[in-house]
């Protein structure tokens, strides 16, 4: 359950030629929706993750801290994954998007559940 709910999450990015590489490749992104994207991101309540304060510093948002913003969230869950980047968490793929300093991500459940 506990899983379910770090739903979108933000770290300072490892930058490099790599990655400055991998967001050229990235479609562009209406100003529309990166103003929609960043207005949510600063609208909501961000929590430090103590449990993972060594391995994988992070702040953690949930979507039932603010289910007046349920669709919005959903719909900024759906921005990451179109426009997200492919980086690997340990075993796992993911889809990070970048913006201002910070990696955004969504834990990858379904919709519904995320």
């Amino acid at each position: 359950m506990e899983k379910q709910k770090r739903v979108v999450q933000r770290i300072k990015p490892d930058s490099g030629p790599e990655f400055i590489m991998m967001q050229a490749l990235q479609p562009p992104i209406s100003d529309e929706d990166l103003e929609r994207f960043l207005s949510y991101v600063t609208s909501v309540k961000w929590q430090f993750a103590e449990t993972y304060a060594k391995t994988w510093p992070h702040e953690y948002t949930i979507r039932q801290w603010r289910p007046d913003l349920d669709d919005e969230f959903c719909r900024q869950v759906m921005f990451i994954r179109a426009n997200g980047i492919k980086e690997p968490f340990y075993k796992a793929i993911r889809l990070y998007f970048y913006i201002d300093g910070y990696k955004y991500w969504a834990m990858g459940d379904p919709l519904g559940t995320t």
